[in-house]
This record gives C-alpha cells, structure tokens and sequence, in this order.
C-alpha cells in the first residue's frame, strides 16, 4: 500500500483519482515532508543578505560617510508583535498573497537530484511559487532612510549576467530564489515627529515548490515481431529476455526502419561478434541458414502465400 509519510491518509489512496507521486514497487512511505515551507527559507536567506550589507551614512561637511549595518535580530521575516519596541534601524516583511504557477501537465523530476537527499529518492516540481513581499525599513533619521534605499538599489542587482539576485536555500533541498526589486516608496507620517521614519521596498520572490518522493529505475523489455500467419496474428514467440543496451538499440532500430514501415524485411540477424543468439523453434525449409543467423527478403505478403511460418522464441545470453 503506498503511504505519503505524514501526508496523505492511506484509506483514501482507492479513491484517489490518479497515480500519487513517488507510488513505487516494492511499496514504501515516501520521505517526510520539510519542517519549514519554501518561503520561510527563503525569508531566512533574505534576512542573512540584507544583515550583511554595509550601508554609508552621510555625516557632517568635511567627514566621510559612517558605515552601519542592520543586525539579524533587527530583521523581522514576519510583522513583529509590538512596533513599539522595534529598534532602528530595523526590517520588518510584510505578509502578502502568493500565486502558484503550475510547472506543466506532467511531472518533472530533477534528475540531478537522484538520491542526493536520501538513497532511493528524487525532487519532484510542484508549481513555482511567486509573491511580491513589501519590505517596511524602519529608521531614526531621515540620513539612514536614504542610506539603506541606495544600497538596496545596488544589493538586488549584483551580478552582471542578469536582474535580480539569485541564491541557494541550504533549508529547502538547495533550490534556487530569485529576488528582484520592483519597487520602492518613501513615506512620511504623523509618527516621524517621533524620530520614526519608514520606507518600503516592493520585491518579487520566485522559488519552485518540491517533494522529495521515492523513485526506482526502469528496466525496459522489448518484443519484437517478427512475423504473422495468414490470418494475421502474431507468432513470434516468447519475450526477449534482459537484452544488453547495444542489442536493444539494434533491435529497436532494425524494428523502426522495417517492421513498422511494412516493407522488405530484410538482414535480419545478430552478428556472429555478439554476445547473444538467436533461438529458432521453426524456420522456412528453404532458408537452409544457420541458427545463428536469419536472412529474410521476402516481403510479408510472399511469406504469408508461402505459408512458411517464421518464429523466433527466445534470445538468450551466451554462457
């Protein structure tokens, strides 16, 4: 029975429209989900960035600008309880709506991440997850104010290869966020006689949401046919069994070229340098070919009035 550890009830998987991800044979639990959601490791990444930066605070004429810093407990991933006891200059995000954006019609898997986060599994896209967060700054002086905003204009653009900013979420299965400012605005209120000035930056966040589900490797089986008899069905015979890479691309491109295109079937054989065989049960009595080796140029119409069935049973490894 499939299980979506911590997820999914298993009572209800007989009702579930559909194949649940990570659904493999033998069945197992799928990995526990994160403890924290996308967006707040992203916040924490957000955080981490703008701490580090140094900011210039213009001082008196004739003195160079004073560098400052915000510190990490100054910068708020949610809108704190009490503003009043906000120390400047400090950051608070302020929670806005999120969109998801479907990735396609069908899975994708990270490839790259193949047991990367655990021995038999994989990330699987969700939906990319879109939200525009506004930024409050909050400081003392009107210096400071005009400080953090042009530093912020410089810090959300740093590279040359593109817009924005892009990092890497340590929390989240290392996935990619991309930050981008959109848009700042300065404002002034009634609390500004209280030496409590504000702006807000208006920034895009952009990360995929993934689960980590359970995965196996497939192990394809090729049947190819060969021949009908004259009512046209299908006598080829038994399954090919765990043919090698190089034989299956052979057999599949031999079948693609001839077979499928329904005209002459011809040079159908496995070379003497291969390591498997052809085993027949039944060949034409005026082939006289050995078993090794099949020659046919006939085309299915002249096999059918010959009534001269043609049956390959079975190709088996040389020992």
């Amino acid at each position: 029975m499939f299980i979506m550890a911590g997820l999914f009830p298993p009572q209800l998987r007989v009702l579930l429209q559909g194949s649940p991800f990570g659904e493999v044979y033998p069945p197992k639990p799928n990995p526990l989900s994160p403890s924290i959601d996308g967006r707040t490791a992203a916040l924490h990444i957000l955080r981490e960035y703008f701490t580090n930066l140094v900011f210039f605070r213009p001082m008196a004429v004739g003195q160079p600008p004073q560098p400052f810093s915000i510190p990490p407990e100054h910068f708020y991933i949610e809108w704190p309880d009490q503003t009043e006891m906000m120390k400047m200059p400090c950051v608070a995000v302020v929670n806005s709506r999120a969109k998801y954006d479907v990735i396609g019609l069908v899975s994708y898997i990270e490839e790259d991440t193949r047991d990367t986060f655990g021995a038999g599994t994989v990330l699987q896209w969700m939906a990319e997850y879109l939200e525009t967060l506004n930024v409050e700054v909050w400081t003392s002086k009107t210096s400071e104010r005009r400080s953090i905003l042009a530093g912020a204009e410089i810090a959300f653009s740093p590279t040359e290869q593109m817009s924005g900013v892009r990092f890497r979420m340590p929390e989240y299965f290392n996935e990619l966020v991309c930050f981008t400012l959109n848009r700042r605005e300065v404002i002034d209120e009634p609390d500004a006689v209280r030496n409590r000035r504000r702006a807000q930056l208006e920034i895009e966040m952009r990360f995929n949401i993934v689960a980590l589900v359970n995965y196996t490797t497939m192990q394809p089986t090729l049947v190819i046919n060969t021949d009908v008899d004259g009512s046209g069905a299908d006598i080829t015979g038994s399954v090919i069994e765990q043919p090698s890479s190089q034989l299956a691309g052979d057999l599949a491109a031999l079948a693609a070229q001839n077979i499928e295109s329904n005209g002459p079937i011809n040079d159908l054989f496995v070379p003497h340098t291969s390591s498997f065989t052809f085993k027949q049960s039944q060949l034409p009595r005026d082939t006289g070919v050995p078993s090794t080796s099949v020659k046919k140029n006939r085309t299915p119409e002249e096999w059918h009035a010959s009534n001269a069935p043609f049956k390959v049973c079975r190709i088996k490894e040389d020992k």
